[in-house]
């Protein structure tokens, strides 16, 4: 069985080149996270019961201000369970070696939710 893949840091300094077999998870990616330091957002059920989420301009509609990573994090974490992977992205997030994000290694960040969500399909 093939280990997980590691996160490492993506950096936008000149000449640095990812490693081999590295998936990108940044947003404007499909594994990017929506859900935005500084933003206000708003999480609810719609109609026929599903967990809907919104950015909000402001806190007058009933919408949480995302303070830092942890709370972004958690959200995401909210967010993918209801927005799950495709097939085609899960092949594509087993199949690396390295998971890339601007994310310092130390900080929270969503690509440790993507990890979460592939350790507990290698536990089966």
């Amino acid at each position: 069985m093939k280990n997980l893949p590691t996160r490492i840091e993506r950096r936008r300094t000149k000449h640095f080149k990812l490693p081999p077999n590295t998936v990108c998870i940044t947003r404007g990616t499909a594994f990017g996270n929506p859900i935005k330091v500084g933003e206000w957002w708003v999480m609810h059920v719609d109609g026929l019961g599903k967990l809907r989420f919104r950015h909000s301009q402001n806190e007058f509609t009933g919408a949480t201000y995302i303070e830092d990573n942890q709370m972004a994090v958690e959200w995401y974490r909210q967010w993918i369970e209801h927005h799950p992977l495709d097939y085609d992205q899960r092949k594509r997030l087993e199949t690396a070696d390295h998971l890339a994000c601007f994310c310092k290694p130390v900080e929270p960040c969503h690509g440790d939710v993507l990890l979460d969500i592939l350790r507990k399909q290698t536990e089966f």
